[in-house]
């Protein structure tokens, strides 16, 4: 028995280090999604996508990142979060309608209904198993009413297409009363920088921005950066940090994976305790039976 009960636990401690560590891999595949969201204040079904955007990104904290643009207008209605780039962003994508989600560029979900996170998740899932030709960081700091970001890439393999670098401003949490009823708008991006880089294996690179801050809530900003193929559109790699001393980690990923244990990692977790428990009640068990047969009289002669 005791030989099964040391298996079990050897076991059991292997999954918690896979619960502890994740499993492992090659660094070049570790991937943050971007999911960009195309939405208005005065959009309908916008109000229905909204929470389901809130809580998707809630459950896949570390794995993906979001940046919400809002039109300078819609139907006639001023956005009084709207910027420019998004009428840029919305002309290079599949864009049918708000509110539109794209994920890393290519593949997107349109309209707002109940369960339409679970299309976000088919998609996540989708570009999780896309192996990433770089390596990707953010680093932010606040000098008076402005952020500094730098952002320094770390190319696996080479891109031979043109590639371009953009780094978007965030605001997790703004409060406005919209239209649809909204009246906390998360992931509202704020200002866009770009540049073009080159991915080029063994050539890294590290660019810095500055942003204007005056009349944000710096508690709640997020700099988001990725690094996205001109020809095709496919955003190839993501990162974002928000500022030291907010109310959440500076760095996605710094709380144990952005927030939060996988799916997988808290299956395994369950399955890690159950082992463990069994194991403690065979212990208990088989000291319970050997005290129990110490104390049995024996039967016959003298």
């Amino acid at each position: 028995m005791s030989r099964w009960i040391v298996t079990g636990t050897l076991f059991a401690l292997m999954l918690l280090s896979v619960v502890v560590v994740g499993f492992p891999h090659a660094e070049a595949t570790d991937r943050l999604v971007v999911a960009e969201v195309l939405t208005a204040q005065n959009c309908p079904y916008c109000a229905v996508a909204d929470p389901e955007v809130s809580e998707f990104f809630e459950r896949n904290r570390g794995e993906v990142v979001i940046i919400a643009y809002h039109p300078e207008e819609f139907k006639g209605v001023p956005d009084p979060m709207g910027i420019p780039f998004e009428a840029v962003r919305r002309a290079t994508i599949d864009f049918e309608g708000y509110p539109t989600v794209v994920f890393d560029g290519l593949e997107t979900v349109v309209g707002g209904y109940e369960g339409v996170s679970q299309e976000y998740q088919a998609e996540l899932d989708a570009r999780m198993g896309v192996d990433a030709p770089l390596r990707l960081n953010v680093d932010v700091a606040l000098t008076g009413d402005r952020l500094m970001a730098t952002v320094n890439g770390t190319p696996e393999r080479d891109v031979l297409h043109e590639t371009g670098l953009y780094v978007v401003l965030t605001e997790d949490h703004v409060d406005y009363r919209g239209n649809n009823g909204i009246d906390d708008f998360r992931f509202v991006a704020r200002d866009v920088r770009s540049v073009s880089v080159l991915v080029i294996s063994g050539e890294d690179f590290s660019e810095s921005f500055s942003f204007p801050t005056a009349g944000m809530d710096t508690g709640y900003l997020r700099v988001v950066a990725f690094v996205m193929d001109m020809e095709t559109g496919e955003i190839l790699q993501g990162a974002a940090a928000r500022v030291k001393g907010s109310d959440i980690p500076a760095r996605e990923g710094d709380d144990g994976g952005g927030g939060g244990l996988t799916p997988l990692q808290v299956t395994l977790l369950g399955v890690v305790i159950v082992i463990l428990g069994a194991g403690a009640f065979l212990v208990w068990d088989d000291r319970r039976r050997r005290a129990l047969r110490g104390r049995r009289p024996r039967k016959g002669g003298d």
